[in-house]
């Protein structure tokens, strides 16, 4: 239901793909899930090459 509002608030497009949104009143937070569609290519922050897939993730907060 929220999904598309966040969306277009954030700005997220392809590859980006919100999954989830959890919402805690009590504790006044929102976290927000993201991932990447499968066999997708970024550009490498180090070497700066266009086309390095991405092989594994880390959960951040």
């Amino acid at each position: 239901m929220y999904e598309d509002l966040f969306r277009r608030a954030l700005d997220i497009d392809d590859p980006w793909v919100l999954t989830k949104i959890d919402f805690d009143p009590g504790e006044k937070q929102i976290d927000i899930y993201l991932n990447f569609v499968s066999g997708i290519r970024f550009e490498c922050p180090v070497c700066n090459n266009p086309e390095c897939p991405a092989y594994d993730t880390t959960e951040k907060v």
